[in-house]
């Protein structure tokens, strides 16, 4: 079942956090239900957070994010789900950063 995002922090395009797993490298896997599609524009808003790349050549347009040392996140452009893999001992001050940077697309038209 989803557990929302909503109480924790506000005016943020995550819906909901679908899922939580313990990967066998130690990191810990969190996909989250957006309100909207993810868009290039959304991806932009993420570039402070670490290296980003669009691969639009792909059937489905991929969006991918390193911050090193062991921290990755992907979403297909215009669809609803982001998935972030967390080093355990980075989730408590990244995950609220993806949430900040995230709000930055709230309530702006799509370029």
């Amino acid at each position: 079942m989803p557990r929302s995002a909503s109480g924790r922090w506000r005016t943020v395009p995550i819906a909901a956090e679908q899922c939580l797993k313990n990967c066998a490298d130690g990191r810990i896997k969190k996909e989250y239900l957006l309100t909207g599609p993810f868009t290039q524009k959304t991806a932009s808003c993420l570039e402070p957070f670490g290296s980003v790349q669009l691969l639009t050549f792909l059937p489905k347009p991929l969006f991918t994010l390193v911050r090193l040392p062991k921290m990755n996140m992907r979403a297909v452009i215009g669809e609803n789900v982001l998935e972030v893999w967390y080093e355990p001992a980075d989730l408590p001050t990244a995950e609220p950063e993806i949430y900040r940077l995230l709000a930055k697309d709230v309530g702006q038209p799509e370029d």
